[in-house]
């Protein structure tokens, strides 16, 4: 059955679960997206602090369907009051390749979302480095050549 069914019942554990596996170029993409955008919207809200769980994993599959519509609500979700909320952030900031959201959440002063962003950031950065490191001189041995990977 299509994830719009999903997306759409009534249990809560059906619907996360439903977003969390949108996978990018999903074929029912113009059915889930209106599904998908209406929670993500309730995240710039400072005071939705009770139902933050649909929408900060609609964010993460808005990620997969429609990338510019995801990056416009990271900056809500990153300034929302409930930490998971900011987590989930972190790692869509990833799923978008927007590294400044995620240094930035990795200053957080919650742990579990400064650790969300740093495996966001490990992750970035290790998509980013060269399959076969070069070579390069070893310090103070001439002529002694080693593999040195290159993450940044």
């Amino acid at each position: 059955a299509p994830l719009i069914y999903y997306i759409r019942d009534p249990e809560p554990t059906v619907v996360l679960h439903a977003l969390d596996v949108v996978p990018d170029g999903c074929s029912d993409k113009d059915a889930l997206l209106p599904s998908v955008v209406l929670p993500v919207r309730s995240l710039a809200r400072k005071d939705a602090t009770g139902d933050w769980h649909v929408p900060a994993h609609a964010l993460a599959a808005l990620a997969h369907l429609n990338p510019a519509a995801a990056k416009s609500s990271l900056a809500g979700a990153s300034a929302h009051p409930v930490w998971q909320v900011r987590a989930m952030a972190a790692t869509t900031a990833g799923v978008l390749g927007e590294v400044d959201a995620a240094v930035a959440l990795a200053n957080d002063k919650t742990p579990n979302v400064r650790t969300a962003a740093l495996d966001t950031l490990a992750g970035t950065c290790l998509d980013r480095r060269p399959a076969h490191p070069p070579c390069v001189q070893s310090p103070g041995t001439p002529g002694r050549r080693s593999a040195v990977p290159i993450v940044g």
